[in-house]
């Protein structure tokens, strides 16, 4: 069964990874109304989405209560099922998983809103899991999301190995220090960048990974994120 995901995968014609009805290689049409997030409301300032915007002029929490370096960000979905599962597949070793969720966030991504990108990477993965793992999820769905569009090249790499932010109290990823920096001898654009990750928790991770880009000579960040977590959902 999983051979043939996989070739269905590299056909671009497979099944909804979600419903197995079938599909042209992405989340389906029906999946995406029952499981995405259109109806949240987008905050002015990100364009993020926001659950439950109770600030002054409609800011979303994240912008309401810390200064983010982005132009815009975008994320498709709650960090609810089936997303959840997706992608706990897609990080165990699913790879065959990118190609569809890329091509169903590159199909909903709001691109001619969000202004012209000159190219594409990804929040760099933790040097010592990627050589367990052999591959990275936010890149390979950061290159299935560009493919076509964008280049997608590594800009970024995390310098120290640290524990993964999901494992950590929420106090201690706000706080926490990861260490990105440019990849030195990499081909740097100046201009707009989109900046590819798996979830949006508290925005730690992204806005780190975006300050490393601004201090490398990007113009400007747009932050994606397949899934977000709702406010009020994390804990600790």
């Amino acid at each position: 069964m999983k051979e043939l995901r996989v070739l269905e995968d590299l056909l671009g014609w497979g099944a909804c990874p979600i419903c197995r009805r079938p599909a042209a290689g992405e989340v389906c049409s029906s999946c995406l109304e029952l499981y995405a997030h259109p109806a949240w409301s987008r905050c002015p300032r990100c364009h993020g989405p926001s659950p439950s915007p109770a600030t002054p002029g409609g800011l979303c929490d994240d912008c309401a209560g810390s200064s983010f370096p982005f132009a815009r960000r975008f994320s498709l979905a709650p960090y609810e099922e089936p997303w959840v599962s997706l992608l706990r597949r897609l990080k165990g070793g699913e790879r065959s998983l990118a190609g569809p969720l890329g091509r169903t966030l590159a199909r909903a991504f709001p691109w001619e809103e969000l202004g012209p990108l000159d190219a594409a990477t990804w929040v760099p993965p933790d040097p010592r899991r990627q050589r367990e793992k052999g591959y990275h999820g936010a890149e390979v769905l950061a290159r299935a999301l560009a493919k076509g569009r964008l280049p997608a090249l590594p800009l970024l790499e995390k310098a120290l190995s640290t524990p993964p932010q999901h494992d950590l109290p929420r106090r201690e990823r706000l706080q926490a220090r990861l260490h990105f920096r440019p990849l030195p001898g990499a081909p740097f654009p100046r201009g707009r960048i989109l900046l590819v990750d798996d979830v949006w928790t508290t925005g730690t991770t992204l806005s780190q990974a975006a300050a490393a880009l601004l201090e490398g000579g990007a113009r400007a960040v747009v932050g994606v994120t397949l899934c977000q977590v709702a406010e009020g959902i994390i804990k600790g």
